[in-house]
């Protein structure tokens, strides 16, 4: 799915203060390409992902989904779409402790009304891919950060959408964790799903079809990345760039 910001301005205000998290932004995301978006703490890269995503609303300018705007419609609308058409990856986890980590995986394709034997077998498929699958009758408490950060990327892989919003996914891991994360992302890439990549990781930033660098709520630069350039093949350059 091709996403494109057009003039995209958030502000946050409080009693005495309004700030301005992204200042007439513009920005086209190519469908089925990994673009990586870097910039310091502060920049708007967050807020930037949940106007993508349609978990908030710009003040001004709009967003577009394959052409079609998609920020003025109704909130029980974009909350159809969002489910319909988008996975996060948050920074904080937001897993289940009560349930098993398998049905954490599951859980948001439940509530797209998938059989329940469609939505254990997409957990378990994700879970496997990220190396998790001895662990899929745990539960959140019984694990390590890292693998509770691989639980949350397996709970958006499951849901196969369109696109997938990853901010700093590989940041609580481990070298060897972080590689098998981005692989993961990278077939997400390859069948044919859009993935952004937020990160303060300059090594990682390169991998990505394209980079997007922001500074003060704006883009000040978009390049190709190594994808891109095709300078080295994907799975070496994940390898390389990672230390691992």
């Amino acid at each position: 799915m091709h996403i494109e910001l057009h003039g995209v301005t958030r502000r946050f205000r409080s009693r005495d203060v309004e700030t301005t998290a992204l200042n007439a932004l513009s920005l086209a995301i190519p469908s089925g390409r990994l673009t990586t978006v870097i910039g310091p703490s502060g920049c708007g890269k967050t807020t930037m992902l949940a106007i993508m995503g349609l978990l908030d609303a710009p003040d001004e300018g709009e967003v577009r989904f394959d052409g079609e705007c998609v920020s003025r419609l109704s909130a029980r609308r974009r909350l159809a779409l969002r489910r319909e058409k988008v996975s996060f990856i948050f920074q904080s986890l937001n897993l289940i402790e009560e349930i098993s980590v398998t049905e954490n995986v599951a859980l948001p394709a439940r509530y797209m009304s998938l059989p329940a034997r469609e939505c254990r077998e997409r957990a378990e498929q994700a879970l496997e891919d990220l190396g998790l699958g001895f662990r899929a009758g745990h539960f959140p408490f019984q694990l390590s950060g890292g693998q509770r950060q691989r639980v949350a990327i397996a709970r958006a892989l499951a849901m196969r959408s369109d696109v997938i919003l990853a901010d700093e996914p590989t940041g609580n891991l481990d070298r060897e964790s972080s590689a098998g994360v981005l692989e993961a992302l990278l077939a997400c890439r390859a069948r044919g799903t859009t993935v952004i990549l937020v990160t303060h990781d300059p090594d990682i930033a390169e991998l990505g079809d394209f980079v997007v660098e922001m500074q003060g709520g704006h883009v000040t630069l978009e390049r190709a990345g190594e994808l891109g350039e095709r300078r080295a093949a994907p799975s070496e350059r994940w390898v390389r760039a990672i230390g691992t």
